[in-house]
């Protein structure tokens, strides 16, 4: 049996910084989710936006809406962040942009265990209600749309009652949905 010897534990002991700045980063990386359209063929003249938990860039197809958008600063318990989302319209037609909505496909959350628990209900979104248009082949983010700090999806961490030290370092895949009509 072998044991760490003074000089080991100190150089783990100092990677411990660097180590926690790259997942920050990653979980920064990651957190960007880039989404695609999908026209809904029941519905006349309007765009549905579906996203997806890929974490590579998507191109959306000619002809659509896409949403994209991340965290800028990790979550911790008890706060939250909001949402600029960018929209972009890929059609040459104006449209009018409504039914925003973010949801938490996925948690990755390395450092979960049985007893140290991190899942979707770790977390909670409060969602957007604004609207606007969208010129043809354009794109905007909210507040570049006229949205103020309160218009924004919030995504926040909830500061439970149970150790949440299996959420450090977590990543979140989110989904992000809206309707485009016709302006």
């Amino acid at each position: 049996m072998t044991t760490a010897t003074a000089g080991e534990r100190e150089r783990t002991r100092r990677r411990r910084p660097l180590v926690i700045a790259l997942v920050v980063l990653l979980l920064l990386w990651l957190g960007t989710v880039a989404t695609w359209a999908v026209v809904d063929a029941g519905r006349d003249g309007v765009i549905v936006v579906g996203g997806g938990t890929d974490q590579e860039s998507v191109t959306a197809p000619s002809g659509a809406l896409s949403i994209s958008g991340s965290l800028t600063v990790p979550l911790q318990p008890g706060m939250g962040e909001r949402l600029d989302l960018v929209i972009l319209n890929e059609t040459d037609a104006a449209l009018a942009v409504s039914g925003l909505s973010v949801r938490i496909a996925d948690v990755v959350a390395p450092n979960a265990t049985a007893e140290l628990g991190c899942s979707v209900a770790d977390f909670a979104i409060e969602q957007s209600t604004f609207g606007f248009e969208l010129a043809g082949a354009s794109s905007s983010s909210l507040t570049g749309a006229g949205a103020v700090a309160a218009d924004l999806p919030l995504l926040s961490m909830l500061d439970t009652d149970v150790d949440q030290a299996g959420c450090v370092g977590a990543t979140l895949a989110l989904e992000y949905a809206a309707v485009g009509t016709p302006a």
